[in-house]
């Protein structure tokens, strides 16, 4: 949870970053070729609009997962420690479980 809100971030920086780069680029093909400006602003229309609907979508998405976290009752932190405690507790199981396996399959006849 806590790694893929890292990676929604990261991404929407360079996101942020290539659209930046792109803006520049678009300006100096612009001054060049004047002609081409009506095109290219139909284009970056109808690019915009995609991105709005997908930030509709992902808005959605990231609402209904704040929505089930509340739900659980979970504050921050809380995840992370049921899982160290789920290892804690079934950490030594498994290991004496698996001595026993080891020792019938060594003296096996």
């Amino acid at each position: 949870m806590l790694l893929k809100r890292r990676w929604e971030r990261s991404m929407d920086t360079m996101k942020e970053r290539n659209k930046r780069y792109l803006e520049e680029r678009q300006q100096k093909y612009l001054e060049e070729h004047p002609e081409e400006r009506e095109r290219i602003e139909k284009e970056l229309a109808e690019i915009e609009a995609q991105e709005r609907r997908e930030a509709e979508l992902a808005d959605g998405e990231r609402k209904a997962r704040e929505q089930h976290e509340e739900e659980m009752g979970l504050e921050k932190g809380d995840l992370p420690a049921l899982m160290i405690s789920a290892f804690l507790v079934f950490g030594p199981i498994l290991l004496i479980v698996g001595a026993i396996i080891a020792l019938v399959w060594h003296f096996r006849p």
